[in-house]
């Protein structure tokens, strides 16, 4: 199975695991200002493509609405 067969059944590695908690925890003021739920498999499926920066901004433009 290829990663992004993996991926897209929503498997995630370690590594992808630490980059949402780092990602998490630098957005965790707006964390607490709202209640957004972000799958894991969207979450890792955006870092598998390097967009960590657009989840992130994404997450805090959708806690603003």
């Amino acid at each position: 199975m290829d990663k992004i067969s993996r991926i897209s059944q929503g498997l995630t590695w370690p590594s992808l695991k630490e980059k949402r908690v780092l990602l998490f925890q630098r957005c965790e003021n707006v964390e607490e200002k709202a209640n957004l739920v972000i799958t894991d498999w969207i979450a890792s499926r955006r870092y598998f493509c390097d967009t960590e920066e657009v989840l992130c901004l994404e997450i805090i433009n959708q806690r603003k609405l």
